[in-house]
């Protein structure tokens, strides 16, 4: 009976060590797009684009927009518009979100968030999104319940591609692009770790 604790020890040690090391490197990078710095026309801080990641969190698609300096309110419009850009099941798919000071009363007339496949607004069913202003990051998350609503079929574990964002200026019911992210990169939507 003394033995056993020792050969229960034992036996999980090797267990663990039968577990290959790269078992966890499996789990691929997430993809990051990256944009030049002080490419925004014109030049602000808050709507230049440096970086775009695609994640799977959880059953959602999360979009990461990084820019240079992000600001509570965008300097040189009354709002300001983030965009997923990508292409899924062979449709032009593009995710947004806009924050503004009045965004509450501007949703009484328009969508402040929204899911546009082939240039025509689906729904706004699903989007979420949060901003970081220390990292200086805008992250939109859809459903992929939504999406798969939207582009006719499931995209879990499918493969999106042509990742890319824009930030926009956003003049209540108008919108600019200030900066554009586009790429040939594509993204197996499943678990992926993000490079820190």
């Amino acid at each position: 009976m003394r033995n056993r604790p020792t050969l229960a020890a034992a036996v999980a040690a090797l267990c663990v060590a039968a577990v290959p090391a790269s078992a966890a490197a499996r789990v691929p990078v997430c993809p990051v797009v990256t944009d030049p710095k002080g490419d925004a026309t014109p030049p602000d801080a808050s709507l230049d684009v440096t970086s775009v990641t695609y994640s799977k969190v959880g059953k959602d698609l999360a979009v990461t927009i990084k820019v240079d300096k992000l600001a509570e309110n965008v300097s040189t419009a009354w709002g300001d518009r983030f965009q997923a850009e990508f292409n899924a099941n062979d449709k032009a798919v593009e995710v947004y979100y806009k924050r503004s000071r009045t965004r509450n009363e501007e949703a009484n007339v328009f969508y402040q968030s929204g899911l546009r496949v082939s240039g025509t607004f689906v729904s706004d069913a699903g989007i979420k999104a949060k901003h970081d202003l220390k990292a200086s990051t805008v992250t939109i998350t859809i459903a992929l319940t939504s999406l798969k609503a939207g582009v006719g079929k499931s995209v879990d574990g499918a493969e999106i591609s042509d990742l890319g964002a824009s930030a926009q200026r956003s003049f209540i019911g108008t919108n600019n692009r200030a900066d554009t992210v586009t790429s040939e990169t594509s993204f197996k939507v499943a678990p992926c770790v993000t490079k820190k």
